[in-house]
């Protein structure tokens, strides 16, 4: 079970994305031009369970704080993240056997979670 500021999400894929910001110019009577003005930090990019909406709503609230929070996964802590994006949808699931600590009617959702790194 992974963790996100201490609420627990089931992470199902993680992505990681790199990138570096170069301009294009295109002079009048020549070739392009490029110009390299540095990097992106690494984005990652995580799929996850999230059951309950109490759960849920912690996540989201992530989004607005402006601070880093912690990330720890199986293996142990992952560093601390600010929190970028959320989009979830819930899934039309009748019983969830996820989360034993919770009522088996909690909604259960899929969110992709996009974190940057302090």
């Amino acid at each position: 079970m992974w963790t996100l500021n201490g609420t627990r999400i089931i992470a199902t894929s993680e992505d990681t994305e790199l990138s570096q910001i170069i301009a294009r110019h295109n002079p009048i009577n020549n070739g392009t031009v490029l110009q390299a003005f540095g990097y992106d930090e690494e984005i990652r990019k995580l799929v996850c369970v999230v059951v309950g909406k109490t759960d849920l709503d912690a996540i989201k609230a992530l989004t607005t704080t402006a601070t880093a929070v912690p990330l720890s996964s199986y293996e142990g802590p992952e560093g601390n993240y600010y929190v970028a994006k959320v989009a979830y949808n819930r899934k039309p699931i009748w019983k969830q056997t996820l989360r034993s600590d919770l009522s088996v009617y909690s909604p259960v959702f899929v969110a992709s979670i996009e974190l940057y790194p302090e």
